[in-house]
């Protein structure tokens, strides 16, 4: 096929490629894997696969005599009984953090300017991709670029780089933190219990993150809502 040849041509790259595929979808898994083998059918793969934090934790960690090359990283997906490796963001924090020899290409279907633009400025992917833009040619293009040392964003993440603003605010971790245990029913007062700040800090934190999401007045619940739609939920 015209695009393996390509593919084959381009990369620079060892025979075997470690891959791990993190998303909460197996079918979106299994469309990844099947293409790769299908349209890169010289190399060999080495494909894990996880559908939550914790199991692409596990895989990492059994993995690290080997360790895979490249990780293609879902954001948004169900919490596992890691608390706060919570969803794909915090992983690819953590895989930073652990193992800063492998890469990371984010693919998501979040379309929310201040949501993507926090992913970039946090997680500082080696690629990055709008599921709604994926198509075999663009997700082999990405691999190739990011295999040998290159960035590789699609058209949609592109446009939002060009915009970015320079100084821009995300919440902070001890935020999210706040958000988490808001989302869960916990009470306002006992969230000293859980987090290293003051009563009268957790508040003052609350209205800026009320702030953050445009909803000075709102309510627990709408905040929570409107959280949950951006992604950080």
């Amino acid at each position: 096929m015209g695009d393996s040849r390509d593919f084959n041509e381009l990369i620079r790259f060892p025979k075997t490629i470690n891959l791990l595929i993190v998303d909460d979808h197996p079918m979106t898994i299994w469309g990844y894997e099947l293409t790769l083998k299908m349209y890169a059918e010289n190399y060999q793969w080495n494909i894990g696969k996880a559908t939550d934090c914790d199991q692409a934790l596990n895989l990492l960690k059994r993995n690290s005599i080997i360790s895979y090359d490249l990780v293609l990283l879902d954001i948004n997906f169900r919490k596992s009984d890691n608390t706060f490796v919570k969803n794909g963001e915090e992983l690819g924090k953590k895989i930073r953090e652990i193992y800063p020899q492998i890469k990371i290409i984010v693919l998501t279907m979040l379309n929310d300017y201040l949501r993507i633009q926090g992913i970039l400025k946090n997680l500082n992917p080696d690629g990055f991709i709008i599921k709604s833009e994926i198509t075999p040619e663009l997700l082999f293009n990405s691999i190739i670029e990011v295999l040998n040392n290159n960035q590789s964003f699609s058209y949609e993440i592109k446009k939002i780089l060009s915009m970015l603003t320079p100084n821009v605010e995300d919440l902070s971790a001890i935020d999210r933190k706040i958000l988490y245990y808001i989302s869960i029913g916990e009470k306002m007062k006992n969230l000293p219990k859980h987090l290293p700040l003051s009563m009268a800090s957790i508040e003052r934190r609350k209205k800026n993150i009320k702030n953050f999401f445009g909803i000075s007045e709102g309510s627990n619940r709408e905040l929570i809502q409107i959280a949950k739609a951006k992604g950080y939920l």
